[in-house]
C-alpha cells in the first residue's frame, strides 16, 4: 500500500508487464506526471492514485478489467484517457473531482455517455467520447490549458489544475483564445494576475469561480466598449468579494454594469 504514495517522483514512469498485481493507494499524492502500465494487471484497486495532483497522463494496460472507487480521486490534471477493451467495471467515484478529465476514448462495451455520472463518473465533464484511437484530435494543451477547437475557434476549457498551472501567480492566455468555457478557472485557487486578451468574444458561467485570492487583480487587453460587446453568462466573474471589476486599457468597470 501506498509504494509511491507522497513520494517526490519526477515525470514518467513504466510499470513492467511482469506486474501482475497493485495494492491500493499505490500512487496516492505521488508527484509523477505520467504513469504508463504495460499488460499485467487486471485489477486498477481503489486509491490507485488519489489526490494525485501533478498527474497529467495515465496508458491503462488492455488486461484491464476493473477499476476500483476513488482510483482517480481529484486527479484534476487528466484530460484525456482511455478505457481498454476488456474493462467491464468501473467502480462508484473512480474518477471523483477529475474536472479537466474532457476527453474519454472507449474501447470497452461500456455505454459511456457524455456528462453522466455513470461508471464511476468518468465522462462526468466529458466533450467527447471517441469508439477508437484513431479519432479527430479537437484537444491540446497550450499554457496547461486545454483548448477545444471543434465548434470553431479556440474555446479555454479548463485550467489545469494542482500541478504548475494552479501553482501559478499569474495567468497569461494562450495565443487566440476565442472562448472561455463554464468554469474553466475552477482548478486556479492561487492565481493572482488573470490578463484576457482581445480575442475572447464570450466568457461562460462561473467560468472564474476558484479565483479566491484576496489580492486578484483581473486585466482586459482591449477597451471598456470592447469588454461590454463581449457575451458573458451568469455568474462569470470569481466568487471573491475583494475584486469587484476589471481595468481595460482605458478605464475601469465593474463587473455590475456590464
Amino acid at each position: 500500500e501506498r509504494a509511491f504514495g507522497s513520494v517526490q517522483l519526477k515525470n514518467k514512469i513504466v510499470l513492467p508487464g511482469t506486474l501482475r498485481y497493485l495494492q491500493r493507494a499505490a500512487f496516492a499524492q505521488a508527484t509523477v506526471t505520467e504513469v504508463v502500465f504495460k499488460e499485467g494487471i487486471t485489477v486498477l484497486p481503489e486509491y490507485t492514485f488519489f489526490i494525485a495532483s501533478n498527474l497529467k497522463k495515465v496508458t491503462l494496460p488492455s488486461t484491464l478489467e476493473e477499476i476500483g472507487t476513488y482510483a482517480f480521486d481529484q486527479c484534476d490534471g487528466i484530460y484525456s484517457i482511455t478505457i481498454p477493451e476488456h474493462v467491464t467495471t468501473i467502480a462508484n467515484n473512480a474518477f471523483y473531482g477529475c474536472t479537466s478529465l474532457v476527453e474519454i476514448v472507449n474501447l470497452s462495451s461500456l455505454e459511456l455517455e457524455k456528462l453522466s455520472d455513470t461508471y464511476g463518473g468518468v465522462a462526468k465533464n466529458a466533450m467527447e467520447i471517441f469508439d477508437s484511437v484513431d479519432h479527430p484530435e479537437y484537444f491540446y494543451i497550450d499554457e496547461d490549458c486545454i483548448i477545444y477547437t471543434k465548434l470553431g475557434g479556440k474555446i479555454l476549457l479548463k485550467v489545469l489544475g494542482n500541478g504548475s498551472s494552479h501553482q501559478r501567480e499569474k495567468r497569461t492566455f494562450p495565443k487566440d483564445v476565442t472562448s472561455i468555457y463554464n468554469s474553466a478557472f475552477s482548478n486556479a485557487s492561487l492565481i493572482q494576475t488573470i490578463t484576457i486578451p482581445k480575442t475572447v468574444t464570450s466568457i461562460g458561467e462561473y467560468a472564474f469561480y476558484g479565483c479566491i485570492q484576496t489580492n486578484l487583480t483581473m486585466f482586459y487587453e482591449g477597451t471598456m466598449a470592447e469588454w461590454a460587446s463581449i457575451e458573458k453568462l451568469d455568474h462569470y466573474y470569481p466568487n471573491n468579494t475583494t475584486i469587484t471589476g476589471i481595468q481595460c486599457s482605458d478605464g475601469f468597470v465593474t463587473f455590475e454594469s456590464v
